[in-house]
């Protein structure tokens, strides 16, 4: 009994392979049948989705420069990350505390 279910097997196997190597065969020729598409680069830069990285707005004349101002000690030129009086205090605060 297990002498004929050996021989079946055995003879099942090279059908498998058989049906698997016709199969990539019609594969590689469906493949190559299919025509050729080449993809060119866009000719040249074109519009994006979302926020422009550019500022494209066109400022009037009438609108001035921000200027920088601290909003901790409300002085011009600086913000409050680099603001010397804010440091000097904050070092102060660590000497006491």
């Amino acid at each position: 009994m297990l002498s004929l279910l050996n021989d079946q097997t055995i003879r099942k196997q090279p059908i498998a392979l058989q049906n698997a190597s016709q199969v990539s065969s019609t594969v590689i020729s469906q493949v190559d049948m299919m025509p050729q598409i080449s993809v060119r680069d866009p000719l040249g830069p074109f519009n994006t989705k979302g926020r422009p990285k550019v500022a494209s707005r066109i400022k009037s004349c009438l609108e001035a420069p921000k200027k920088r101002t601290c909003s901790y000690c409300q002085r011009l030129g600086h913000y409050a990350t680099s603001c010397s009086k804010r440091k000097a205090d904050e070092s102060l605060q660590d000497e006491e505390g």
